[in-house]
């Protein structure tokens, strides 16, 4: 009987050590690879990405919406002007409600429209694509133009805002499924409970 007992006891250790070998949604999703904003994370108390390419990727593979918020860097500032700049911009971060659905449902993305960062038309030609069929999807009322001379991160990123969202304003997000499809997008012009979008409500 007492042998019976390990020999069950050693097939559950086993399950266990089998189950293990597969990473979790999470730790896919934000390994120390991934390339994040930690002043934004520190201050929303959320893992913010950076990079859009990853996000895209981490979206596909957790099975999650993808949240892109656009945004600005400030002027030079001190403490709480630099602080109270962001919250405006991302007030939506701001509710404890909306914070919990978005570590739950989504993979947050932070993106600056005034990025002086290079643009890497080796490692990101295929995003311009992508941005040019938002534009037919979704906006093909407006004219884009990809002929910037010395573009920068920021070109793209503001090209991307408008594609998405009709707009160049802030704050502004935009909300992708796991595919890329346009979900829901909000722009400027008016404030907007993040946690009462059709899609957040509980099953």
């Amino acid at each position: 009987m007492k042998l019976k007992i390990k020999f069950y006891k050693l097939i559950f250790c086993l399950f266990l050590l089998s189950c293990n070998q597969y990473p979790d949604h999470k730790s896919i999703c934000y390994d120390s690879s991934l390339q994040t904003n930690e002043y934004l994370g520190n201050l929303f108390d959320l893992t913010l990405l950076t990079d859009l390419e990853q996000a895209l990727d981490c979206a596909s593979t957790s099975e999650k919406y993808l949240l892109i918020a656009f945004c600005s860097y400030l002027p030079s500032g001190i403490g709480k002007t630099i602080i109270r700049g962001y919250r405006n911009q991302l007030y939506y971060f701001e509710n404890s409600q909306s914070r919990n659905i978005i570590r739950d449902r989504f993979i947050p993305l932070v993106l600056y429209i005034d990025d002086q960062s290079k643009w890497n038309e080796t490692v990101n030609a295929q995003l311009l694509d992508q941005i040019e069929l938002y534009y037919e999807l979704y906006n093909p009322q407006l004219s884009i133009n990809f002929c910037t001379p010395n573009r920068t991160m920021g070109n793209v990123y503001s090209k991307l805002q408008i594609a998405l969202t009709g707009s160049n304003g802030l704050p502004s997000f935009a909300i992708l499924d796991q595919n890329g499809k346009r979900m829901y997008y909000h722009d400027n012009h008016s404030k907007m409970e993040f946690h009462k979008l059709p899609f957040n409500q509980k099953d």
